[in-house]
């Protein structure tokens, strides 16, 4: 078996996207509606032991029953976005910096998709990559959304400037509340890691250190959360 993903969700995505190859059930799957999708869709599908789906996943608890071999994600050179980009008025990029934890990737993928983002650009090393956890929190946007893997973020954020892009950073040390910002028409905003928040070289490169003012016990939010609170607010200015 090559790539696989699991949950319903994520493989009738990927069926629609073209991306499935086969489809494996649970001998226990019995929604008639998505086995007769899968049936018109023309992918071959095998009947399995539910033990055996659930052993083709390690450490996931509920597969749905469902799995699913899928092509290889496809990620984007930086170029090819910035060549798209260049034809727009308005554009919005999510730069992560060694995000961890693929719950948070999969979160920030579905809000990508929810605010047309242009891409989201990441390292290869030291941040977690597209996988199947990640497939299965995103509910699909996987299939959807740019995803440019770099070697070096700050030669990334160089590139960005050049092509008319304001570089926004999130950082709990910031001055800066996150909704007092005109942001600019092309704006990159920056996520860090869940525990280290955005690296030293990188709040550097940065045109603006944005933060978003707590006052509860708790003074951070997870990435995924911290990125959908910014994100609205910078879509909502840019496209109002």
């Amino acid at each position: 078996m090559g790539k696989l993903i699991y949950g319903i969700n994520p493989v009738l995505h990927s069926i629609d996207a073209k991306r499935a190859k086969k489809v494996y059930l649970a001998d226990n799957f019995t929604n008639k509606e998505i086995i007769s999708k899968i049936e018109k869709s023309g992918i071959p599908y095998e009947i399995l032991k539910k033990e055996k789906i659930h052993s083709l996943f390690k450490n996931v608890k509920n597969t749905q029953g469902i799995a699913c071999e899928v092509k290889e994600y496809k990620t984007y050179e930086l170029e090819d976005v910035l060549a798209i980009s260049s034809k727009k008025d308005k554009s919005i990029i999510i730069m992560l910096d060694n995000l961890e934890d693929p719950h948070n990737l999969g979160a920030i993928l579905r809000i990508a998709d929810a605010f047309s983002i242009d891409a989201i650009i990441y390292k290869k090393h030291n941040q977690i990559q597209l996988n199947e956890v990640v497939a299965k929190v995103s509910t699909g946007a996987i299939n959807y959304v740019k995803c440019v893997c770099v070697a070096n973020l700050s030669n990334a954020i160089n590139k960005l400037k050049d092509n008319n892009y304001w570089i926004y950073a999130a950082d709990g040390s910031a001055k800066e509340d996150y909704y007092n910002i005109n942001y600019a028409s092309k704006s990159c905003l920056i996520i860090g890691s869940e525990g280290f928040g955005v690296s030293s070289l990188v709040l550097k490169n940065s045109d603006l250190v944005i933060k978003i003012p707590m006052s509860g016990h708790v003074n951070s939010l997870n990435a995924s959360n911290a990125c959908s609170i910014i994100i609205s607010e910078m879509y909502r200015k840019i496209n109002k």
